[in-house]
């Protein structure tokens, strides 16, 4: 199995949004871009770094890690893979394994931290095997009123993943 990131560009962005509404991904998370993303596409931004996912050769999904504050030593993970058939493969494990390592370069941070719902325990089983750890729980309420149970989990960077960065 091979799994490799490229960078997201403005084209990948019909793909994408066909890859979301595939696995109906507004059932599983709460946004399917990073958080500062205005539309338009600056390889320079300094707020999130955002990827292709290759499997084997064809694109499959999307991983980005961003921060909320550039101060902050925290990255947040948002990642999905956009067919059901290529669930359980471990592509999302490495997939995230190389976007932090490719990321700490020009966004280090200490810790990973990502949001996800209670439900969806693939998603859990997934980062789990990333070696993250659940450390809180909450509720968010949508604007029509429905509300999500979700799970905090962070990772913390490796010491030699910061010191080849520093």
């Amino acid at each position: 199995m091979t799994v490799s990131l490229r960078p997201f560009s403005s084209i990948d962005l019909k793909q994408h949004i066909a890859w979301a509404e595939a696995i109906e991904a507004r059932q599983y998370m709460s946004r399917i871009f990073p958080k500062r993303f205005d539309g338009s596409f600056n390889e320079n931004n300094a707020h999130f770094r955002w990827y292709v996912i290759v499997y084997n050769n064809a694109d499959v999904g999307s991983v980005w890690l961003e921060k909320q504050n550039l101060d902050e030593d925290i990255i947040q993970l948002g990642i999905f893979i956009g067919s059901e058939d290529l669930l359980g493969k471990g592509i999302g494990r490495k997939a995230i394994e190389k976007a932090v390592l490719e990321s700490m370069s020009t966004m280090p941070a200490m810790k990973v931290r990502l949001n996800v719902r209670k439900n969806n325990k693939r998603a859990q089983a997934c980062y789990e095997a990333c070696g993250f750890k659940i450390v809180s729980q909450d509720i968010k309420t949508n604007d029509d009123g429905e509300r999500i149970e979700f799970y905090t989990m962070e990772k913390e960077i490796p010491n030699n993943l910061l010191q080849v960065t520093a």
